[in-house]
């Protein structure tokens, strides 16, 4: 947990925070809005991980999540996946995405058992666009990603890519 060093200007009066989400070191009730951006679906407890989200938010206040759409196979790592599966077979399946935890059916559930109420699901089409395939493979490939954890122990056992 740190507080942001340097939060934009139009939020300078609020405060931030960043946590581990199993188990936040906060008090009961003591924000207004807590968020998970792009990450509750490779987390394997997400019910602990939202019912801690809700204990941390004030009456009242606002639990919010967004997540790539995996399960319908929308996530910007989709051709890689393909080729992957491809190369691996039928026992290939993504390491750590939980892709069934991204449908707004099970998201809406999961935030229901974690008691809370009016829970809303929509989807948020946004495009992503790469400038070339070099930007593409670097984007999903560079990070700790887990499609590019597979494709560096695919390129330990000589496969070409």
């Amino acid at each position: 947990m740190r507080n942001l060093a340097k939060p934009p200007k139009a939020y300078s009066s609020k405060s931030s925070k960043l946590s581990t989400p199993r188990s936040m070191p906060f008090e009961s009730g003591k924000f207004d809005v807590a968020v998970s951006a792009l990450v509750l679906n490779f987390i394997p407890d997400r019910e602990k991980v939202v019912s801690e989200m809700r204990r941390v938010v004030r009456p009242g206040g606002k639990v919010a999540a967004y997540v790539w759409d995996f399960a319908s196979g929308k996530g910007t790592a989709e051709h890689l996946n393909s080729a992957v599966k491809e190369l691996e077979g039928p026992a290939f399946r993504r390491a750590g995405l939980y892709p069934e935890s991204t449908t707004q059916e099970n998201l809406k559930s999961l935030f229901e058992s974690a008691g809370l109420t009016s829970v809303e699901t929509r989807p948020i089409e946004i495009p992503v666009t790469f400038r070339d395939f070099d930007d593409y493979w670097n984007s999903n490939t560079a990070f700790a990603s887990p499609v590019g954890a597979v494709i560096k122990v695919m390129r330990r056992r000589n496969y070409s890519t």
